[in-house]
């Protein structure tokens, strides 16, 4: 049984196509994570999943259970979610958790309970009696996931829950979200693919609507700018890629290059690769048993990550702050339209 399925699913505003979804299944009890850039249609997504948008056309199913959008009632009671921008009534955060448990139909006490347990899981104890209007942007993310666990859905739908988080706050966030013990079936956004690979069973991708083949570890909009024997693909910091094939002069692509293509090294060398870059370690994460993921900050705008063994992260004495250079060839490189 899937806890959501779209099935052409299609959305539009202002006549641009934001989300052009074919198939996509999500099984029950599982983590996913929607990953894309800005712009790529996972906040359409969601508030689709949640029932705050109709698509434009397209059939949603829910647990099985075709969508009606003229009656969608029964089907909220399903789904719960944590919006990016979260909006909080005046008065303390407790009051705001009690009264998103109005009109429940639970006793008192069960009320009182759903609430204490939902404090203590995000470490939000300390702010129960405070305003969340007065919260920093890391402790608001943490009161809208907590608001939206207290109905205990089985589908509980979270838009960039870590943006804006400190480590600890993070942390507190992904380990509620791992210890939840009603188990519920999670789909969350992220910019940060180490929260998406550390917490989902599966990572799905988005570029300008439409599900990508692609995950993208290095994901970057990029102009093509023509050069004598192929494309140069420059960032606005003003980085650039060469790339061998054929592109439409003046354009901004997509750009996507998997982490096990980049070769980091302590000084530059030469190599067959046609691009390298310097830039220091911005973080080291453990991804997989034996795997690591390295990010280097090269420009703002151009983070480039790279997959290592841990064996290979030890001998190589790589800590945050190292300067290092990250080389990968042209023909690793892939770019959507």
């Amino acid at each position: 049984m899937n806890a959501l399925e779209f099935k052409n699913v299609k959305k539009a505003y202002n006549g641009r196509l934001v989300l052009d979804i074919d198939s996509l299944s999500v099984n029950i009890g599982s983590r996913v994570a929607l990953v894309g850039p800005n712009g790529s249609g996972k906040t359409t997504l969601l508030s689709i999943a949640a029932l705050i948008t109709r698509p434009d056309i397209g059939d949603m199913f829910i647990m099985d259970q075709h969508v009606n959008w003229l009656n969608v009632e029964s089907f909220r009671q399903i789904v719960s979610i944590a919006s990016q921008e979260p909006f909080f009534f005046r008065g303390s955060l407790f009051i705001n958790l009690n009264f998103a448990l109005s009109g429940s139909g639970l006793p008192r006490k069960a009320c009182l309970d759903r609430i204490d347990k939902s404090l203590s899981l995000l470490g939000l104890n300390d702010l129960r009696n405070e305003s969340p209007r007065t919260f920093s942007s890391g402790e608001r993310r943490r009161a809208s996931v907590a608001r939206a666990l207290l109905r205990e859905t089985p589908i509980l739908l979270l838009d960039e829950p870590f943006t804006h988080m400190d480590h600890a706050s993070a942390s507190t966030l992904a380990k509620a979200l791992i210890d939840l013990p009603h188990n519920p079936t999670i789909v969350f956004s992220t910019h940060d693919l180490g929260d998406a690979y550390r917490l989902a069973d599966s990572v799905l991708s988005l570029q300008e609507g439409k599900l990508s083949p692609w995950t993208p570890e290095n994901l970057y909009r990029m102009r093509a700018r023509k050069i004598g024997d192929g494309f140069s693909l420059e960032t606005s910091g003003g980085l650039s890629i060469y790339y061998p094939g054929e592109l439409e002069d003046d354009r901004v692509y997509t750009v996507s290059l998997h982490t096990h293509e980049v070769i980091l090294s302590r000084e530059k060398i030469d190599s067959s690769a046609r691009n390298s870059f310097s830039g220091q370690v911005k973080r080291i994460e453990k991804t997989g048993e034996f795997t690591v993921l390295i990010t280097i900050d090269c420009l703002p705008d151009l983070p480039i990550r790279a997959t290592l063994t841990e064996r290979a992260t030890r001998s190589f004495n790589l800590h945050v702050g190292d300067t290092v250079w990250a080389h990968f060839k042209s023909t690793a490189i892939h770019v959507f339209n």
